[in-house]
């Protein structure tokens, strides 16, 4: 009987809980700003409202290997995905002036970058092993190496690459 009057206090209480314990900040409206990504896609900014005026470009290439070929890690900027990178193409960010860090899921190479409005900045892509399976990785390069690279790879356009949220988890 005892037991019985410990279980329906410990329920009633667990409901006051519950009923009680919502947090009320969530009917509060969101400052979404925080929210917002601060690198965009260039291929994705054309068709929303972020635009080139003001911003810096960081273009993120990966060169066509064999190794880790089928391998299409996220790209990752400020901690948003922002996009797969599949071998062979290249992607530009549009980023506001200022620090960004570029980093991929081998989350030891992140690069940061300090970005001066129209200033272009690239960074090579490539995979490194991991314990199971191979991993992106993101060096900086240099301008003419950027350059160099960039034009013998393809844009990355189509919007698969870009649809993250339900892909990459």
């Amino acid at each position: 009987m005892n037991m019985r009057y410990t279980f329906l206090l410990g329920s009633a209480l667990l409901w006051v809980g519950f009923a009680y314990g919502q947090d009320s900040v969530s009917t509060k409206p969101v400052d979404d700003t925080a929210l917002r990504p601060t690198c965009v896609p260039e291929a994705k900014a054309a068709d929303s409202k972020t635009s080139g005026d003001g911003k810096a470009k960081i273009v993120v290439y990966r060169e066509q290997k064999f190794k880790g070929k089928i391998i299409k890690p996220p790209l990752i900027c400020d901690g948003v995905d922002v996009a797969f990178m599949p071998p062979g193409g290249y992607l530009t960010l549009l980023a506001s002036p200022g620090k960004h860090t570029v980093e991929s899921d081998s989350k030891k190479s992140p690069v940061t970058v300090d970005l001066k409005e129209g200033e272009v900045t690239y960074l090579k892509f490539h995979i490194v092993m991991g314990a199971w399976h191979g991993l992106g990785a993101i060096e900086q390069a240099t301008s003419d190496e950027g350059k160099e690279s960039v034009a013998k790879l393809t844009p990355v356009t189509d919007p698969q690459w870009f649809d993250v949220e339900t892909k990459a988890k």
